[in-house]
């Protein structure tokens, strides 16, 4: 959680035990709520106003009945509620009502959005205001209204939490019934409910009308008109339309989309309202008569490319916002002074305040005309900056809308474009609430005018586009000079360009031979498609190998060739290739060629291991923690492997065919040394994976901004604080064993510093986004690389789960030895800790760890030193596979305390015994049944145990200091 855990669980355990006892007994409920804490510690809403209701209630119990509070809603009508936090906390609401009263909150009954879009969160103190229609298909009657209230839970938000059941996110809160009551209907009304369709666009003209009606009386209703009104902005209210409505009678609650034979005419550009109702004689309702919508129609763009030079004035881009500086012309501030030097004639750039400072508290935009994409392949926006704001307070960032400024999303990320934004995140631009982090922007001193240039291929084909150039100010920075920007370009790359952006075949490792296969990945990068062109290579400067892409290479794509002439590359060594593009046309040769080194390496055959980290600290680990080291003991053994410092280690040694594991590790301040030891020593260190060795590769930091881990374009981003993980791939064998129990979702403050981005296989990713992976996966030749960005198990909790999930990383990279033969057990899944047990079930998970498919295999298992069990699980099992199997024979685990599951395979000719075995300790808890119990602890323990991270208890006498 992202607040004072610590006071928040110290003040909990009196609060916990009062609240139980002042726990009001709920009267009916549509469904059993639990939450750990509820609204002891400030966690609550404070008052819920809705028509007739206006219920202040403070802090109450986890579920609160206040259905004697009702209010009346008509079908068809819009209304509006208001949610009063607590001053206490930010909290998350969510609010449902049960339109078909079949005591079920479903998700399109939520009165605030669907999905993850179903909550509002309230800062402490603050409110907020929701506006929902009622369905005009609502039943009549007397239904219920629920408020569910929480503290940061997993979105979306649920109706029924339920703690005690699982939903461990939903500790403080609480939730609020109420009663609403739906009007039954009259004989005669009609209800107009909608006009689809009518949404802001970019160049509209001639738009068929539809009005949707239902009929919400009981009587069949026909013999009516309907009829809308345009307000034009340029020709003001236009004459309206009305139309008779000739069909058949509508049905109680039959729906009606009524498209007007007349269009409206939408070319002139500006904001438009269109009203539609209904007119009948016999309707006994006029208030849901009536709808309306209001949008805007924006000029458009649709030639390419399109430059933007503003000298000629400002070319359609309008400025706005809250105090806004912007002005065009030529810029004359104290540092920002002067056109770009790519136009050093120009006399106009926008900019915040051309000769003085921006403003304090600026919320501002410079808006451009609509841009239509649909001709677009793969646009991309390039032009020219310069920035000086107050750093990290204030700042600047492109964005776009595809809904004509409804809503925007900003464009990129540190670094995900040339000269795009600066590291490190803006305070005006807000945070995000689960990590902590704050958007990035142009921010700071850019230095002097420079070319920003970022890729729009996602926006390709979107018929109506705009951006902007948004910037924010804080209440007392100011001082600055602020933004300018000039030289707009948006538009797709030259139409003939291709080139060579890999080398698929043949990879660095073990092994090469006489008869390689040479495979090259061409891309388009133009907007022509492409055919029979020719493709060379060159090895080690020698004889030039033309062949020809017989095949089309559409705009956009990549495609991979393969030569018909192999290459030697039997002996060990290196091999230089150097592959291009010969097209006649082509437009750009700068990206038309690739060199690349390819090694033939001598297999990994050692079992070495290794743990190195810097010596920047004298020695002590990173986080001056201890728990890295103990990991590798637990899986290698004391003793059994290397501690290594980057300075001083002999990397020839360490990275060569006797070593199988290196971690290495660069959390905290030991960031920049780890990125140091990467940029001189990648070559090896990917050579060495590629021979087969298994790397582990991890950096939670303090410092720097993030680092390159190479192996293609995998690098660390930082920062981003995970705080709670899950599995990206549960099927993943870290999460089987052999050391056990995993857990499903593991926490921490944080469990990690960054995130891993680029081409590697998620496998831990941030439980609230993701896309944010904090360890990744990725295959190199013969051997395997995991990159993290996770803090030491020390922060981690639960810390029995968090250890074991460190120790399975370390496992599965331990062992580098392939085989055709090598069955093993990856856990012991039950039976596990309960009360009362007795014959149990015991279930393991049986892996193939080998490179052949392999049938019948022998398993066993022994409990408490006693009898071994062996069967055999019957069948084929495919290399890389995983099956569970539960033995015939029953485990007698009656007798209370621990018992010891050992468990492991017995497969004739494994090579690999390592692997094997599983174990588990489970726990036979007693079960007391008759009361009063009472126990004075003055015998021993009495059954009850300690636990949990950093444990402090103890039984004896307190002796206090």
């Amino acid at each position: 959680m992202n607040r004072f855990l610590l006071s928040r669980v110290l003040m909990s355990c009196l609060s916990a035990m009062l609240f139980l006892l002042a726990a009001n007994t709920a009267s009916a409920q549509y469904c059993d709520v639990s939450y750990g804490l509820g609204t002891s510690d400030g966690d609550y809403c404070d008052r819920f106003v809705l028509e007739g209701i206006d219920n202040t209630s403070g802090a109450g119990a986890v579920y609160n009945d206040y259905t004697a509070f009702s209010t009346l809603l008509n079908p068809g009508l819009t209304y509006e509620f208001t949610i009063y936090n607590t001053p206490e906390w930010t909290e998350y609401y969510a609010v449902w009502v049960d339109w078909n009263q079949n005591e079920t909150f479903e998700d399109d009954e939520n009165l605030i959005g669907l999905g993850i879009d179903n909550y509002v969160d309230i800062i402490a103190g603050g409110n907020a205001t929701i506006s929902f229609t009622v369905p005009v298909t609502a039943l009549p009657g007397t239904t219920r209204l629920r408020l569910v209230c929480a503290y940061f839970p997993d979105v979306p938000m649920i109706a029924c939490p339920d703690y005690d059941g699982g939903d461990l996110d939903y500790y403080y809160g609480e939730v609020e019934d109420y009663s609403i009551v739906i009007p039954a209907s009259g004989p005669y009304d009609l209800a107009a409910v909608d006009l689809p369709g009518l949404v802001s666009g970019c160049g509209l003209g001639l738009q068929d009308i539809t009005l949707e009606v239902v009929n919400v009386g009981t009587d069949p209703a026909g013999g009516f008109s309907l009829s809308y009104q345009v307000t034009d902005p340029v020709l003001g209210v236009l004459p309206a339309v009305t139309e008779d409505y000739t069909g058949a009678d509508l049905a109680s609650f039959e729906s009606l989309s009524y498209t007007f034979a007349t269009p409206a005419d939408l070319s002139n550009s500006g904001d438009y309202t269109i009203d539609g109702w209904i007119t009948w004689d016999l309707d006994g309702l006029d208030a849901n008569n009536n709808t309306n919508e209001s949008f805007t129609s924006i000029p458009s763009i649709s030639s390419f490319p399109y430059t933007e030079n503003f000298e000629g004035g400002s070319g359609g881009w309008t400025s706005g916002g809250v105090n806004s500086s912007w002005e065009l012309g030529y810029p004359s501030a104290s540092i920002i002074d002067g056109p770009p030097p790519g136009t050093p004639s120009s006399e106009n750039s926008w900019a915040t305040g051309l000769y003085d400072f921006y403003n304090l508290s600026e919320d501002s935009w410079v808006l451009s005309p609509c841009f239509d994409f649909s001709s677009l392949v793969v646009p991309y926006v390039k032009f020219d900056i310069w920035w000086e704001v107050y750093e990290f307070w204030d700042g600047a960032r492109l964005e776009y809308s595809l809904d004509a400024g409804t809503t925007w999303q900003p464009i990129g990320d540190i670094g995900t474009g040339d000269n795009w934004y600066a590291s490190g995140g803006c305070y005006s631009f807000g945070f995000d609430p689960f990590t902590g982090i704050y958007y990035p922007a142009w921010e700071g001193s850019g230095g002097g005018w420079k070319t920003a240039e970022h890729d729009l291929s996602f926006l390709a084909g979107e018929p109506q586009v705009q951006l902007r150039m948004h910037f924010k100010s804080y209440v007392f920075s100011g001082f600055q000079d602020g933004i300018a920007f000039d030289n707009f370009f948006v538009g797709d790359p030259y139409n003939n360009d291709i080139g060579v952006t890999a080398l698929v075949d043949p990879s660095s490792g073990p092994s090469l031979g006489s008869t390689e296969t040479v495979t090259v990945q061409l891309e388009n990068f133009g907007l022509f498609d492409q055919s029979g062109f020719d493709v060379a290579y060159q090895l080690d400067g020698g004889t030039v190998v033309t062949e020809t892409f017989a095949g089309t290479l559409p705009a956009g794509e990549t495609a991979e060739f393969t030569f018909s002439t192999t290459e030697d590359l039997s002996a060990d060594g290196d091999y230089t290739f150097v592959a291009w593009t010969e097209l006649g046309t082509d437009e750009d040769l700068s990206n038309d060629t690739l060199t690349q080194v390819v090694s033939n390496l001598e297999p990994i055959t050692g079992t070495d291991a290794y743990y190195i980290y810097s010596n920047v600290y004298g020695g002590p680990e990173p986080w001056f923690t201890t728990s890295s080291s103990e990991s590798m003991d637990a899986v290698f053994g004391v003793d059994e492997w290397t501690l290594g410092f980057f300075e001083t280690i002999d990397v020839d040694a360490v990275f060569s065919t006797a070593t199988c594991f290196v971690w290495l590790e660069g959390g905290d301040a030991m960031a920049n040394e780890l990125e140091t030891f990467l940029n001189s020593n990648y070559v090896a260190i990917q050579n060495w994976v590629a021979s087969g060795g298994h790397l582990f590769l991890n950096s939670a930091p303090n410092e720097g901004d993030g680092m390159d881990y190479y192996f293609g374009d995998v690098s660390l981003f930082y920062a981003w604080y995970t705080n709670t993980a899950a599995p990206g791939d549960p099927g993943h064998p870290i999460f089987d064993g052999p050391f056990t129990p995993v857990g499903a979702s593991w926490s921490g403050s944080s469990f990690g510093h960054a995130v891993v981005e680029g081409d590697a296989d998620p496998v831990i990713i941030d439980a609230f986004d993701d896309s944010r992976v904090v360890l990744a996966e990725k295959h190199w030749g013969a051997g395997i690389a995991m990159f993290g960005g996770m803090t030491p198990t020390y922060f981690h909790s639960p810390a029995t789960e968090a250890t074991n999930l460190r120790n399975n990383i370390l496992s599965y990279l331990g062992s580098c030895i392939l085989s055709d033969i090598d069955l093993g057990l990856a856990s012991v899944i039950a039976p596990v800790n309960g009360c009362g047990l007795g014959d149990e079930a015991v279930t393991v998970k049986i892996r193939n760890y080998g490179a052949a498919p392999q049938s019948n295999v022998p398993v066993n298992y022994q409990l408490d030193g006693g009898v071994v069990v062996s069967e055999t699980w019957i069948g084929t099992l495919d290399p890389g596979e995983t099956i569970e199997y539960t033995f015939a024979s029953l485990a007698d685990v009656s007798a209370l305390g621990d018992h010891d599951i050992v468990a492991w395979t017995s497969f004739p000719g494994d090579t690999i015994l390592g692997n094997d075995t599983a174990d588990a300790t489970i726990t036979n808890i007693p079960v007391i049944d008759v009361y009063p119990y009472l126990e004075a602890f003055e015998a021993g323990s009495g059954g009850w145990t300690s636990g949990g991270t950093n444990s402090t208890w103890a039984q004896g006498t307190p002796a206090g200091l």
